[in-house]
Order: C-alpha cells, then sequence, then structure tokens
C-alpha cells in the first residue's frame, strides 16, 4: 500500500459496528498513512467528536443503537464546526434510495462492502486535497466587500437554476428549505446540489459556496454568517 503525502497529516474517524470490519479498517488506512479512530456505535461517535475534529469521516449506514443516516443529520444539526468535514458512507446496502436520502443529507460519498482499500484511498485522498484547497482560497472576511463579477467561462459551468440553488445554499438553507423557496422537489434540489458540487471541484455544500464567493457568482454579503 502506498502512502499519500496528505495522509499522514490527517485523521479518519471510523464508525462500524461489527468488530472485525472495525479492525479492517484501522489497519487498512493505517497502511496508507492516515491516524485512525473507531466509533463501534453512533452514540460512542458522537463522544468522541465531541472531543475529537477528524479529518474526515467514515460510516457504516445500518448500526444498532442508530444508523450512519440518523448520525449524519445529529452531526450537521448539532455540531456546525463539522459542516465542511467530509463524511463518506460505507455499507453493504446497493439501493439506491438509500444512496440518495444519504446524499441529500449531505453525504459526500457512498462505498460499497466489501471493502475495496485502494478505492478507499483515493476517494478519501481526493475529498481531503478538496479540502485543503477549498481552506486556500482567498475570501475576504468583509461582509460589505466588493467581489469581482464572474467570467463567462464560469457563468456557463452553472445553470440558471443551479445558480438558483447556490444562492440559496449561501443563505444558509437546507435542501428542504430551498426545495420549498423554489416550488421544486428535495429529490431534484439533491440533484442540482451534486451537479453544483461536481461544477465547482468542491468536497461539500460549504466549499462549494466558499468557491461560489470567491469567483463571484455569490456575493459576500448574501451569504449567511
Amino acid at each position: 500500500m502506498k502512502k499519500s503525502n496528505i495522509c499522514e497529516q490527517k485523521t479518519v474517524l471510523c464508525i462500524e459496528d461489527e468488530a472485525d470490519i472495525r479492525k479492517e479498517l484501522v489497519f487498512g488506512l493505517s497502511k496508507f498513512g492516515f491516524k485512525v479512530m473507531s466509533a463501534g456505535s453512533g452514540e460512542e461517535a458522537l463522544s468522541l467528536l465531541s472531543v475529537e475534529r477528524p479529518d474526515l469521516i467514515l460510516c457504516d449506514v445500518l448500526m444498532p443503537d442508530f444508523g450512519g443516516l440518523e448520525l449524519l443529520k445529529r452531526i450537521r444539526a448539532t455540531m456546525p464546526h463539522l459542516n465542511s468535514t467530509p463524511f463518506l458512507f460505507l455499507s453493504a446496502l446497493t439501493d439506491r434510495s438509500h444512496i440518495l436520502q444519504g446524499l441529500k443529507l449531505g453525504a459526500d460519498d457512498y462505498l460499497t462492502k466489501p471493502i475495496d482499500f485502494d478505492l478507499l484511498e483515493t476517494k478519501i485522498t481526493r475529498k481531503m486535497e478538496l479540502v485543503e484547497r477549498s481552506k486556500n482560497t482567498p475570501a475576504s472576511a468583509d461582509s460589505d466587500s466588493v467581489v469581482s463579477p464572474p467570467t463567462n467561462e464560469t457563468k456557463a459551468k452553472l445553470t440558471k437554476r443551479e445558480l438558483q440553488v447556490l444562492s440559496e445554499f449561501a443563505k444558509g438553507h437546507t435542501n428542504g428549505q430551498v426545495a420549498r423557496i423554489l416550488g421544486l422537489s428535495e429529490y431534484t434540489i439533491g440533484d442540482h446540489s451534486k451537479s453544483i458540487l461536481k461544477k465547482l471541484n468542491a468536497a461539500s455544500r460549504t466549499q462549494a459556496v466558499h468557491e461560489a464567493i470567491a469567483q463571484g457568482l455569490v456575493g459576500v454579503n448574501k451569504a449567511k454568517t
């Protein structure tokens, strides 16, 4: 297993209720150079996250106390400091509805078991690189700052509807709120969100908003602080 430079500086939290799989994850990711924390349940994960701040969270979907979907909801609702932390689901479930539900809640990716460690390492490293790139994107902290207008090339990346959705994201609205404001379904907003992240090369909605502000797609004074 080849180590990536970024791996040696980053921490991954693995949440998996099956002890054998959890040990396999810890061992495999450690081999790639990641620092790895682990939790065997949603409650244990929440306890860890109250005192630790991992660089990425890898979580099983189905667990005895409450599943990964519920855990993601709680993290996004009560731990705003983790909003930009990539969240990946790992599960034997391949049902499209579970995958879509996780993505709509703000998950960054979804991997299926059995574990392909090369693919897992590639996806984790990619997400972390995107986070680092977002952190290094210059943006003014002054809410009254004037941003440069977007170029035609940048505008062309996003459709008119995607720009509307992105503008609502910048105001801090959830998928459900955006759906109601624009008169669309949450499913459609989820699809627009995925397209926006891809086009802006962002790992999360927060990073997409930061990138949009930097490119002048969204005014800083419109973003929720």
